[in-house]
């Protein structure tokens, strides 16, 4: 009997046109997604938003990664590097050159730096909140 759906468009695409599939693991999709930010921030701004980590801070960028090991210390490394590789890794020095230097001066950290800069730049508020948001989350489970 023949098929009535014909063939779904990702199929076609990789099996006869021989594109790469997208991937769906999480940590490549975490990985490509930070490579883009890195990318796009550096085309807009002039600089990529998150720093190289210092050479004793590197490993953890191997830690980032899924699945997590079922145990709370694996857990606990997990977020730890997340803060290092997102939250601390901002590049705060060179968002002060973005906007007035009397914007950041009131504020500590560098995700309120950063959501200072992009309400400053004019970016709307969803999409602030949006990049910002899981920015706080990770720093907040850090905390704890």
């Amino acid at each position: 009997m023949p098929s009535t759906g014909g063939m779904p468009a990702g199929r076609f695409e990789t099996e006869f046109l021989l594109e790469p599939a997208p991937h769906t693991e999480p940590d490549i999709v975490f990985w490509e997604t930070y490579e883009k930010i890195a990318e796009q921030t550096e085309r807009v701004f002039g600089f990529r938003l998150f720093q190289e980590l210092p050479q004793d801070d590197k490993h953890h960028k191997l830690v980032v990664g899924w699945p997590i090991p079922d145990a709370a210390d694996a857990f606990d490394r997990q977020i730890v590097a997340l803060a290092k590789v997102l939250c601390e890794s901002i590049d705060v020095a060179r968002l002060r050159r973005l906007v007035k230097p009397e914007v950041l001066k009131r504020l500590r950290g560098s995700i309120d730096k950063l959501e200072a800069t992009l309400q400053e730049l004019g970016c709307p508020d969803s999409v602030v909140h949006a990049l910002v948001g899981p920015l706080r989350l990770v720093q907040g489970l850090r905390s704890t």
